[in-house]
């Protein structure tokens, strides 16, 4: 359990994760750092209670910055 802070402000954590998978899915896409084929997700978290915001699926080839700001863009948390 987390303690609570009095805080105005907002942390969000991005992480990228590779997922391995098996078969034609879409999206999936061999990753030459991993060495395998899978997605490569991107995930958010609330930086300071580490609670899970967001999840998105990406091809499993890209970059690990690739679509960032997009995908921050689509979460308000205040909205």
């Amino acid at each position: 359990m987390h303690q609570h802070r009095e805080s105005n402000t907002l942390i969000i954590d991005l992480d990228s994760t590779h997922a391995d998978t098996y078969g034609e899915q879409e999206l999936t896409a061999f990753n030459t750092h991993y060495g395998t084929v899978g997605f490569h997700r991107l995930v958010a978290f609330n930086g300071t209670i580490r609670y899970f915001l967001k999840a998105g699926l990406r091809r499993g080839n890209v970059y690990t910055s690739n679509g960032v700001l997009d995908f921050g863009a689509t979460y308000h948390p205040l909205q």
